[in-house]
């Protein structure tokens, strides 16, 4: 029965993809990719690929930043939150911790759909997905209290960031490359150093 059901997510999802894909100008609304973010998991399956290609199509499309909409996506999908802070911390860091150590060499910032994803990948979290998660704090929500940069080092995103440095991608080495200056840059203002 679950395959089913997963079956039939693949397939609508992917229906919805091509519709996006086709007519982008007509597609590419708020109203249509706001209801994505409940179902879109934030992992390497298929499905939440094509979903993140659609909202990357939205932001080049609209040229409209989709970092609101990000703020509020959790991992729960029980309760939307209210901070990206908040969105990482949805996260299960076991897992974070197994996307590093398990870090998928195939993927580029780029959505690439074509790439032939094994079992194993599906079970981890989309580095690209997590690293937009952390640049949405820098970009809007800085870290205001020692307890909120403890709480981001429990997700493991850091050691995440770090590993991206190495990632054959231009656009992901770089990516990660500006997060990390940003983590040192906020540790050096921040109101737990001692002057």
């Amino acid at each position: 029965m679950a395959s089913s059901k997963s079956d039939s997510r693949s397939y609508i999802i992917r229906i919805l993809h091509t519709f996006f894909e086709l007519h982008p100008s007509n597609a590419c609304q708020i109203t249509q990719v706001e209801p994505l973010l409940p179902i879109y998991h934030g992992t390497l399956a298929e499905s939440d690929l094509l979903i993140l290609s659609i909202f990357q199509l939205f932001e080049i499309q609209r040229k409209i930043s989709l970092v609101s909409l990000f703020s509020r996506w959790s991992f729960t999908n029980e309760i939307a939150c209210s901070s990206p802070l908040e969105a990482i911390q949805s996260l299960d860091p076991a897992l974070v911790f197994r996307t590093t150590l398990h870090f998928p060499k195939w993927r580029k910032f780029r959505t690439d759909i074509t790439t032939r994803i094994n079992d194993h990948d599906r079970q981890l979290y989309d580095p690209v997905f997590l690293l937009l998660l952390l640049n949405c704090i820098f970009s809007q929500h800085p870290l205001p209290t020692p307890l909120g940069w403890i709480e981001l080092l429990r997700t493991n995103i850091v050691g995440l960031c770090v590993l991206t440095i190495s990632s054959k991608d231009f656009l992901l080495r770089s990516l990660g490359l500006s997060l990390l200056t940003g983590l040192y840059k906020s540790i050096e203002v921040g109101p737990f150093v001692s002057r």
